[in-house]
């Protein structure tokens, strides 16, 4: 007399032995095993011997398991993968008297799951390659462009009195020209995304000197900076953040408005793990529409002869975050500047409150 019910998984009732009591239709179905051909059989015989050995005393063992994955034989020897849950069966007594175990047909799930790792690692080592392919192909282009630079120089010492004027100072701003961009492209492809080690910190200090760094290297105007960042000393990668702070400090000192004095704004706040920071300036800005796309590699939406740059230090941020495990949006205003908003997840570090980072850009 069938005892288990009648739907989609396959059950099998087994006694205090385990062995077969029952099976229903769904399970059939999975073994290819008639009914009556299965009973009184202990259930180790359809089991691979790997699971008997590591599994099967466990699970006589308790009073119920979470799902367990291993390989059973059918009828015709093949093998199918399946997950397992059983569950004990007491009188009142408190005797045990059987166990009832779902079995899950886990095979198609298994060779989808077996398909995107391999998809996952084919694309990690695509990727991989594409990066090596560009980091050789940029470090390829410096050395024709080293050598176009000497043979100008060599040009100009023997022939510049007949080379009309101004023609040898635009082949040279040319040739700067890609090698700032060669340059710019290692620099970007240098980046690995992938987490570095955190040490305290104290932000606010750390930020303040690669910004005053980076405006002391600047040929124009200084501009007015405003830095607030009452934060605790936190443990962050502090070279990734410098180097996020150095690019929107260079850009806004490239992007700054024609008439008004350059200010910078930098202020954040510590809350429930995540520290956020805020960049603002006063320079061109941009469109809203454009907040998504600066960040685009080669991205440009102003004049190159009136703004210097090769469109990839958005591009850099975006990886620097990834270091952080953070994010970077832009808020930008046509003719009035931009907010970029900065956050990612740090930890306080209660026993170096007075620690500080060095770093170097």
């Amino acid at each position: 007399m069938q005892v288990l019910p009648d739907i989609p998984v396959a059950l099998a009732a087994l006694d205090a032995d385990f062995c077969l009591i029952d099976i229903n239709q769904a399970a059939v179905r999975l073994l290819g095993y008639d009914r009556e051909a299965v009973i009184g059989e202990p259930v180790a015989r359809f089991m691979t011997d790997r699971f008997v050995a590591e599994n099967l005393q466990s699970v006589r063992a308790r009073s119920s398991s979470r799902r367990i994955r291993y390989d059973f034989f059918t009828s015709t020897g093949k093998l199918v993968e399946t997950e397992v849950s059983f569950n004990r069966r007491y009188d009142d007594q408190g005797q045990h008297v059987g166990t009832i175990a779902a079995v899950f047909d886990m095979t198609e799930a298994r060779h989808h799951e077996r398909i995107r790792h391999e998809m996952h690692h084919e694309i990690v080592r695509t990727n991989q390659d594409l990066e090596n392919l560009h980091s050789m192909m940029i470090s390829e282009l410096q050395q024709p462009v080293r050598l176009m630079h000497n043979q100008l120089r060599v040009l100009a010492e023997r022939e510049g009195a007949r080379i009309r004027d101004g023609l040898l100072d635009l082949t040279e701003q040319s040739l700067n020209q890609m090698a700032d961009l060669i340059n710019s492209l290692l620099s970007l492809l240098e980046v690995d995304t992938g987490p570095r080690a955190a040490q305290p910190c104290q932000v606010h200090s750390a930020i303040s000197r690669s910004v005053d760094q980076r405006i002391r290297s600047w040929k124009g105007t200084a501009p007015y900076v405003s830095v607030d960042l009452p934060l605790p000393v936190l443990r962050i990668d502090i070279h990734s953040l410098v180097q996020v702070i150095d690019e929107l400090t260079l850009n806004a000192l490239r992007f700054s408005h024609p008439e008004r004095d350059l200010a910078i704004r930098i202020w954040g706040n510590y809350q429930q793990g995540v520290c956020q920071l805020f960049f603002r300036d006063n320079g061109i800005g941009f469109p809203p529409e454009l907040n998504d796309r600066v960040f685009e590699p080669l991205a440009r939406f102003h004049a190159q002869k009136q703004h210097d740059g090769q469109g990839l230090g958005l591009a850099r941020c975006i990886r620097l975050m990834k270091r952080l495990d953070g994010r970077i949006i832009a808020d930008g205003e046509a003719g009035q500047g931009v907010t970029f908003h900065i956050a990612f997840p740090a930890s306080p570090d209660e026993d170096a409150q007075h620690a500080f980072a060095e770093f170097s850009l």
